[in-house]
């Protein structure tokens, strides 16, 4: 995708929302990231991986993650294990590909001879790219990769019930999904 480029607005969800090393896209190595969505605990999961953060931004441990992810698979893993059944929307470039994911949050895709868009409003020519999927856009074509999870836009916002609790801490009645925190994953490094 020569000459490919990615743009983002995105409401802040952690960090400060004038802190401009939190700007989106973020970049982990040679991967540019814009991600719609909420990484709950991630200051824990960049500890429990050994992540050094430069911003306050959720997303850049999902940056990170998904740079040393390696694989179409191990992406969609990242993906399962950081943001279980939550809304998302994601544009990651990475060289010559270009990876897209879409869980709730929309994503549309119009596919040219000059090039592949994406965009989160649909546009002239474009299609909604399927719901709970992970795309990988490149010169060798396209390849896809179902999300074993799916988002509940009324139930699964993100915020105080999907934050990772202290342990031996009793859930409150306010509890609107499973626990969740900080999971080893099984990131193979790029070889």
């Amino acid at each position: 995708m020569t000459g490919s480029v990615i743009g983002h607005a995105r409401m802040a969800t952690a960090g400060h929302y004038q802190d401009l090393a939190a700007a989106q896209p973020l970049q982990a190595g040679r991967l540019f990231l814009a991600h719609n969505g909420t990484v709950p605990g991630h200051e824990l999961l960049a500890a429990a991986h050994g992540l050094t953060l430069a911003t306050g931004s959720d997303s850049e441990v999902l940056a990170q993650l998904l740079a040393q992810a390696g694989t179409l698979a191990g992406q969609a893993a990242v993906l399962e294990a950081l943001t279980p059944g939550l809304p998302l929307a994601l544009l990651a470039l990475e060289g010559d590909t270009l990876t897209s994911a879409r869980r709730g949050h929309p994503l549309h895709v119009r596919r040219a001879p000059e090039g592949t868009y994406l965009c989160s409003l649909p546009f002239a020519g474009s299609e909604p790219l399927p719901d709970a999927t992970v795309w990988h856009f490149g010169p060798q074509g396209e390849a896809s990769h179902a999300l074993a999870t799916t988002a509940d836009l009324r139930r699964n916002q993100g915020g105080p019930a999907w934050t990772p609790e202290p342990a031996g801490h009793a859930r409150g009645a306010g509890h609107r999904g499973p626990r969740r925190g900080p999971q080893a994953l099984p990131v193979q490094p790029r070889q």
